[in-house]
């Protein structure tokens, strides 16, 4: 957009209020509009309702009780249990909407009055009529006396053929007519008193047909009798009960209480009637109010559009101030400088942002610095060992939001092992543990361990915390591993920063390796080698080291260890009389046989001249015992060649100590076995014994 020339374009700051003031106006007065109006026509319904509501639980009061009228009379006429209830399920309803309307009534005391003498009208109803008649009727149901009359109208049918017939004879369509009948009746729900003629009828009737089966003509005649008796009996029993049921129970003798429950109901309607034309009236009036309330909106809106547009600039002058003065006082080099802005607006997130962005700087500087001093410092240092020392140190310094631990791989190259930590960072990773158990050093390259994101390293104890796996490279080798763990945690809004922070690490990570492989060539000119050039077995330096890790994974998983200490049976002999040349081959033979003789995670050394150590992890006495005298069999099979000549065979004596039984420290087992070893060479060489035998 152009601006004329001479005048000062707005800033965008106060277009921005000023069309949000606009904007703000517009809405101010057509939601105060609606709000207004709203409010006048719920609160309008809400008694209009609440009198429709009313008068619609009266009219179902007056249904509910009407409908009890209905069935208890049902019941009366055909003692049918669904009008029972039926009729019980309406007392409850009606007795449920008087609750309901006393609820919404209680502050109307007059036609709170109608509702109780409309309830105690019916309630009398109920308990002093209907439950009286309801009560008479269910002990003799209608249909018994027309089933009795049957079996009367029956029997006179059957008498009439038994007695012009045969006797030993008795029509069965009729025997099944009266047993049938009979039976209906004693399954009613009759009155004890009531049923005890018939139950005599059917034990008459039982007794003769069982007379007539067998022939027996007296029995039957007593029979038939005794059954035509308790016929009668029953059916006057009937009569004279349904009497009594016409007497007692005058089926009109409710209707003045129900005539004046309906005449309170209509007045109780009539005043809720009246309710409603006074609430429609007083809609009227609050529509009148709501009118004057839009005329006035307008000048309401306008003065908040005010307020608020005056709020937002002195906000957000406030807020740009403050962000302005930190971006100065951080560009002067004032890392501490921070913006004071709260809220979580995009002001707010702006100045949270901003301070992040001065957090990172600052820890960058602080990172630069330390890293700076660590290279110095591991240029300075001897050893492995101090510079393991000062890497801790300075880490600490460094990384104060991490944990971490430094590995080293052994010589062999089977194991790495922790050499420093900072922050406890060995609760985290193990302390031993072979190499292909860490992606990043079968990758070559950095890998993150982070839950539910990348596979987890199998050195990790703790998988929740988040961490990364730094490989140690110089000179074209892997010398080592930095472990590193994110104590704070990361989040996805953390990535990018996590994505920075892998480059730091990777940088001390290469200036740590180049230092320690410095070190470590130093070091290798210094040490002898691991290997024992002659027969290719570990030296005793390398079973110094590695006993006391086995010892240390034995003692933390609960197995045992056992060493075999051996040596050559009169090797000096055999030396003299085959020369060195001899004896070398020879020690080079039983080098290679023992090589192959042991398992991969076993170890045998040569401890010096003719002497030999193995260590066989996992392995118990017994077990080793049994392995120890193999070995001295195969020994003494060998077959050594040297100058187209096939040397002599020799023999080994063998002793055997085992962790923990006998000892738990290197120079223990080391001992037991030696001490084992001299038994055997006391007690003629070619043998095996052990330390827990008994002295000789």
């Amino acid at each position: 957009m152009e601006i004329a020339k001479g005048k000062r374009s707005i800033p965008f700051m106060y277009r921005l209020l000023i069309g949000f003031g606009m904007l703000l106006l517009l809405w101010i007065g057509i939601s105060a509009l609606n709000i207004v109006t709203l409010h006048a026509t719920v609160e309008a319904n809400q008694r209009l309702l609440a009198s429709q509501h009313r008068i619609t639980l009266a009219s179902n009061y007056l249904h509910a009780a009407f409908d009890a009228l209905a069935s208890q009379r049902g019941y009366l006429l055909t003692s049918e249990r669904k009008f029972l209830s039926l009729f019980r399920s309406s007392v409850a309803e009606f007795t449920e909407l008087h609750h309901q309307l006393s609820a919404l009534v209680r502050n109307n005391p007059e036609q709170k009055a109608h509702l109780e003498e409309a309830s105690n009208l019916i309630q009398q109803w109920v308990y002093d009529v209907a439950r009286v008649n309801i009560d008479v009727r269910s002990r003799l149901p209608v249909m018994a006396v027309p089933n009795m009359l049957r079996v009367e109208t029956t029997l006179l049918t059957l008498e009439n053929a038994y007695y012009s017939g045969e006797r030993e004879r008795a029509p069965p369509q009729l025997l099944r007519v009266i047993e049938n009948e009979l039976q209906l009746v004693l399954n009613m729900d009759i009155h004890p008193e009531l049923k005890r003629p018939v139950e005599r009828a059917h034990e008459a009737f039982t007794r003769f047909t069982a007379a007539v089966a067998n022939g027996a003509s007296p029995a039957a005649d007593e029979a038939l009798r005794r059954l035509h008796v308790a016929v009668n009996e029953a059916i006057g029993t009937f009569v004279r009960a349904e009497d009594q049921i016409r007497a007692n129970v005058n089926l009109q003798g409710s209707d003045h209480l129900v005539s004046r429950f309906n005449a309170a109901m209509t007045e109780f309607v009539e005043g809720e009637q009246r309710l409603l034309e006074e609430n429609w009236e007083e809609t009227r009036a609050r529509a009148a109010r709501v009118t004057l309330l839009i005329r006035l909106g307008p000048a309401v809106g306008l003065l908040v559009m005010l307020l608020i547009t005056a709020w937002i600039t002195h906000r957000l002058g406030k807020s740009m101030k403050s962000l302005i003065h930190a971006a100065n006082e951080l560009a002067r080099g004032n890392l501490k400088a921070r913006a004071n802005v709260s809220g979580r607006d995009e002001l707010g997130v702006l100045a949270e942002r901003f301070n992040v962005m001065a957090d990172l700087i600052g820890s960058r500087s602080r990172e630069s610095a330390a890293f700076a001093e660590l290279g110095e410092l591991l240029q300075s240092c001897n050893s492995i060992d101090e510079a393991t020392r000062v890497f801790a140190s300075m880490s600490a310094k460094m990384l104060p939001d991490h944990a971490g631990v430094l590995y080293l791989i052994s010589p062999s190259r089977d194991d790495i092992s922790a050499v420093s930590e900072w922050n406890e960072g060995s609760r985290y990773s193990d302390a031993f543990f072979a190499p292909h158990q860490c992606w990043s050093l079968r990758l070559g390259r950095t890998h993150d361990n982070i839950e539910g994101r990348t596979m987890a390293c199998e050195h990790l104890i703790d998988k929740r915390k988040p961490s990364v796996c730094l490989p140690l490279h110089a000179f074209g080798e892997t010398i080592g591993l930095l472990f590193v763990v994110y104590l704070n945690g990361i989040t996805d809004s953390e990535q990018s920063i996590q994505d920075q922070h892998h480059d730091f690490l990777e940088s001390v990570s290469e200036q740590l390796a180049l230092a320690l492989a410095n070190l470590k060539l130093r070091e290798t000119l210094r040490n002898q080698s691991i290997r024992d050039p002659l027969t290719g077995l570990y030296n005793r330096r390398y079973l110094d080291e590695s006993i006391r890790r086995e010892l240390h994974r034995a003692e933390r998983h609960g197995h045992p260890v056992s060493v075999l200490a051996f040596d050559i049976d009169h090797f000096k002999n055999f030396n003299d009389t085959h020369g060195h040349d001899g004896g070398d081959a020879l020690l080079r033979a039983v080098g290679h046989h023992l090589d192959e003789f042991f398992r991969a995670e076993d170890g045998a050394y040569r401890a010096g001249g003719e002497e030999f150590v193995a260590v066989l992890a996992g392995t118990s006495l017994e077990d080793a015992l049994a392995r120890a005298e193999e070995l001295r069999r195969t020994v003494a099979e060998l077959e050594v060649a040297h100058e187209n000549l096939v040397l002599p065979p020799v023999t080994i004596s063998v002793g055997v100590a085992t962790f923990p039984e006998h000892g738990t420290t290197p120079e223990q087992l080391f001992k037991a076995a030696d001490q084992a070893l001299y038994r055997a060479k006391r007690g003629g060489r070619n043998q095996v014994r052990h330390a827990g035998e008994p002295q000789e």
